[in-house]
């Protein structure tokens, strides 16, 4: 079941009011006085970007780590417009013209038709989880200094939502989050099955693999709902491109 945009769009920005009204708190509370509200605003909105972007890293870093835990192989990590990939063995530093924040690895290979999948996509909410247990313990340890109070508990906030959004499955019309996509993996196991070679396509496509040297169960038409998104449609399209390679062109032509 699919949660309007705009509703995920009012989840995104729900961190920055709470610690606005966190800052406003503890300035009653505890700090009479000590920020003006144009100080504490200024404040809130500065640690808030900056550990915005923070989470996004760490839950791709934590999702890393998982997936070095559970047998998967490093094949690229990009941030901004850098992306640290492996091609032919080497690891390279290349500039793109996107601007994703994303882990790919390649998954291990199926046995009796499992592969170890719930961690790779949960292991993001679950670092993301302990960083922000340690922030709040931060908080505590230095809840004599306004300032970096009000850094740490932003940062415990921010952290734990970050994991929360993340683990709790959602799905709006062009978004699916991690927990979504492992709920779904593991539905049946064609499902299963279509993850796996997803996550394969995705690394050999980055290592230079061409679509057309790739195994032909890597790919597949995708669903309804996956066409109204980007990955799906490109899926789609590459689907399409290697059925016109094959000469299969009635199959191509109802893809199109």
């Amino acid at each position: 079941m699919f949660i309007k945009s705009r509703i995920l769009t009012v989840l995104d920005c729900m961190p920055v009011v709470a610690c606005l009204l966190c800052i406003r708190y503890l300035e009653k509370t505890f700090y009479p006085g000590h920020f003006s509200s144009g100080k504490a605003a200024a404040v809130t909105l500065i640690l808030v970007v900056f550990l915005y972007y923070l989470a996004a890293f760490t839950e791709e870093l934590g999702r890393l780590l998982c997936g070095l835990l559970t047998g998967y192989k490093f094949s690229s990590f990009s941030f901004g417009r850098f992306t640290l990939a492996k091609q032919r063995g080497k690891l390279r530093l290349c500039r793109t013209s996107s601007k994703k924040l994303n882990c790919i690895m390649v998954p291990p290979p199926m046995e009796n038709g499992r592969f170890p999948y719930k961690l790779y996509y949960l292991g993001g909410s679950i670092f993301n989880l302990l960083l922000a247990a340690c922030a709040a313990f931060l908080a505590v340890r230095f809840r004599v200094v306004p300032l970096a109070l009000c850094a740490a508990a932003e940062a415990a906030f921010l952290f734990f939502w970050s994991a929360l959004i993340n683990f709790i499955p959602l799905r709006t019309e062009n978004y699916i989050n991690h927990a979504c996509s492992a709920v779904m993996a593991g539905k049946t196991e064609e499902s299963l099955s279509r993850c796996h070679a997803k996550l394969n396509r995705l690394a050999a496509e980055l290592s230079g693999v061409r679509m057309r040297d790739m195994p032909k169960d890597w790919l597949h038409m995708p669903r309804d709902y996956e066409l109204r998104m980007a990955d799906g449609a490109e899926e789609a399209f590459q689907l399409h491109c290697k059925r016109m390679d094959e000469h299969r062109f009635t199959e191509a032509l109802e893809i199109a």
